[in-house]
């Protein structure tokens, strides 16, 4: 009888192989499960725009075209392959790849040895970044431009790490200023905590921090606490404090 009152599974959507990057080591990607009327709805419903080259790419008549459908993609899915006729142990093995591939800029040491590529391979990646205009998508961010286009505004990460001097207009207004007033109060409330000046109702001091929230809303204050860790100074001002 349970069984009979028991709604319906809805049918996954399934996403072509397309859809995938065609080099190892991609994301894992999960899609929630929605009922046949909502599917309609949304197949009525102006759709949701995929990965697109703004422009016409080279050989590409029309216009906004698949990146998948570019040359730059088809030559990794080619070089997908013969990466995986390779073993990454033979490939640390290596020392002009190891080499090739590890690069230092800035303080920041980045490994990509670790990963099943070669420099051929990653000459493939960068061609297809090119492809695709990476880096004016992320001149178009850094300016402000509307490049969120589900929701038709600008995409503000890099206002929240912009230095006090930086000029990031949106809109024709400087956004920076306002984020680092809320950056200021957020220093100010962190301070009182940490000093014992902000103190719960028992009006001890706190000393756990709960975090609620799923995914990045709790995995990024995480990161940052356990990174933190390991600051001898950070250790020092965290102890007998703890984060749920």
């Amino acid at each position: 009888r349970n069984a009979r009152k028991r709604r319906p599974t809805a049918p996954s959507p399934r996403l072509p192989m397309s859809a995938f990057v065609p080099v190892a080591h991609t994301r894992c990607v999960t899609q929630k499960f929605v009922s046949p009327s909502r599917v309609h709805k949304r197949t009525s419903a102006k759709p949701r725009m995929a990965p697109m080259v703004r422009g016409k790419p080279r050989g590409v008549a029309g216009d906004d075209v698949l990146i998948s459908t570019t040359p730059e993609w088809e030559a990794l899915k080619q070089e997908k392959l013969e990466i995986d006729k390779t073993h990454l142990r033979d490939l640390l093995g290596d020392a002009a790849r190891c080499e090739a591939l590890t690069v230092e800029y800035n303080g920041v040491y980045c490994d990509y040895a670790r990963q099943r590529v070669t420099p051929e391979t990653m000459k493939k990646l960068y061609a297809l970044a090119d492809a695709a205009d990476l880096r004016g998508k992320i001149n178009a961010m850094f300016s402000g431009e509307h490049i969120n286009s589900t929701e038709d505004r600008a995409v503000l990460h890099v206002a929240t790490r912009a230095p006090k001097d930086k000029v990031i207009n949106v809109d024709g207004k400087n956004v920076v200023p306002d984020v680092h007033e809320v950056l200021d109060k957020i220093k100010d409330f962190t301070d009182r905590i940490r000093n014992g000046e902000w103190v719960g109702a028992t009006g001890k001091p706190l000393t756990s921090v709960v975090a609620v929230g799923i995914g990045g809303s709790f995995l990024g204050p995480l990161f940052v606490h356990t990174s933190l860790r390991t600051c001898a100074e950070a250790a020092e001002g965290a102890r007998g404090r703890q984060l749920r």
